[in-house]
């Protein structure tokens, strides 16, 4: 039950929760934390006594006279202390509140005025000791996480790591083995064995220039910079001003595989041309 189905079921009716002293104030309190807030009623002399109450189940706070930018939240209990001005008496009174404001604030009373039945009145805070708002419980946790997948990491040169939790994790570890171990492939395979991924890190790029096709394109040197392999082939350019030369990018196939080396022409001079072309 809610505050507006509590209101509605028990507005213009009296209400004795203990069937002693009649309908009461503290009757309407008792009945409110059993059906809306579900928890024990507490029994107390009189209302001014409910204040202060129940600390595990209730987050009290004592009214600042004067402070504005202090008020109750619709739901809280509201208690009063002895005042003539309002006429409560050394019992107090309690009510719930359905509206507040830092100025005044409207209640679900009963036994205001004496006697008069469960209904809204409109309040100053003359008189008001505090209010209690319900400690609600802690949201239920979340289910836990299912475990993580596991994954294994195989190099062909036989080492195997894991088993590591979480495709990331093999991955990192597998890129880790292959930059440590150059030409070697390294496959992360799944739960069932599968290939879910591999990485293979060459040793260098390695750079060739040749000569025209009357040689063959045989190779003249090596070198593993772009920059080493256009100056050779431009000092030999020089030397052999006939001849047309190319660079190519050689990126060597893994130890033991035997897929073909892959190559591309980055560089190259036609004869009589001191560079000719650039690095694409």
């Amino acid at each position: 039950m809610n505050l507006d189905q509590f209101v509605a079921a028990h507005s213009g009716k009296w209400k004795d929760f203990d069937g002693a002293y009649g309908a009461q104030c503290v009757d309407l309190f008792d009945f409110y934390l059993r059906d809306v807030w579900s928890m024990p009623v507490y029994y107390v002399a009189g209302a001014i006594n409910l204040f202060g109450g129940r600390p595990d189940l209730i987050a009290w706070t004592q009214n600042r006279w004067g402070d504005a930018s202090q008020f109750p939240q619709r739901g809280d209990v509201i208690i009063w202390g002895a005042n003539a001005k309002v006429g409560t008496g050394v019992y107090g009174h309690v009510g719930i509140v359905t509206r507040a404001d830092g100025y005044t604030f409207d209640s679900f009373d009963q036994n205001w005025p004496l006697n008069a039945p469960c209904h809204i009145v409109h309040h100053t805070y003359d008189g008001i000791r505090g209010w209690g708002r319900h400690k609600t419980a802690p949201p239920p946790q979340p289910p836990p996480l299912p475990p993580p997948a596991m994954f294994s990491v195989v190099a062909v040169d036989g080492t195997t790591l894991g088993p590591l939790a979480g495709f990331e994790a093999a991955q990192s570890s597998a890129s880790k083995y292959a930059s440590e171990h150059r030409d070697v492939d390294v496959t992360v395979l799944d739960q069932s064995g599968k290939l879910v991924w591999s990485i293979t890190v060459p040793s260098y790029h390695l750079f060739e220039f040749r000569t025209d096709p009357d040689d063959d394109l045989r190779p003249i040197t090596q070198a593993t910079t772009l920059a080493d392999a256009e100056s050779q082939a431009s000092t030999y350019a020089s030397e052999h001003p006939q001849s047309s030369i190319n660079v190519f990018m050689v990126l060597p196939a893994p130890t033991g595989d035997d897929r073909e080396a892959t190559e591309a022409l980055v560089y190259a001079l036609k004869p009589g041309m001191v560079p000719a072309i650039g690095p694409k």
